[in-house]
C-alpha cells in the first residue's frame, strides 16, 4: 500500500471513489489496520483447526485424495491410497 501511495503521490495523481473519498494521509492506518485483521483471521482460524483436531474431529475443507468424510470422520479409499503409493513409488 505504501508503494502504490508513494506513486500516487508522485505523480500527483487523484483518485475517486463513487462510495467514498480517499485520503492519502489515512490510507497508512486503513492498510495496516486491514493487515492487522488479516493476521487476527489467520490465527483464529489456525487456533480453531487445531481444536477441531484435538477433539477429534475433521478438519474443514477439502478432503484429501484417497480420504472420504463420513461424518465427523474421516476413513481411508484403499483403491485411491494404492494409487497415491504407487505414484510415489514410481517418483522414487
Amino acid at each position: 500500500m505504501l508503494a502504490v501511495l508513494e506513486t500516487v503521490q508522485n505523480y500527483k495523481i487523484d483518485i475517486l471513489f463513487a462510495k467514498e473519498t480517499f485520503d492519502p494521509t489515512i490510507a497508512p492506518i486503513r492498510a495496516w489496520v486491514a493487515q492487522m485483521e488479516l493476521d487476527g483471521m489467520k490465527e483464529r482460524m489456525e487456533m480453531g483447526g487445531k481444536a477441531r483436531l484435538k477433539a477429534g474431529k475433521a478438519n474443514m475443507g477439502q478432503d484429501r485424495y484417497s480420504y472420504i468424510r463420513i461424518g465427523e470422520n474421516i476413513h481411508l479409499v484403499e483403491e485411491e491410497a494404492k494409487c497415491i503409493r504407487n505414484i510415489i513409488n514410481w517418483y522414487i
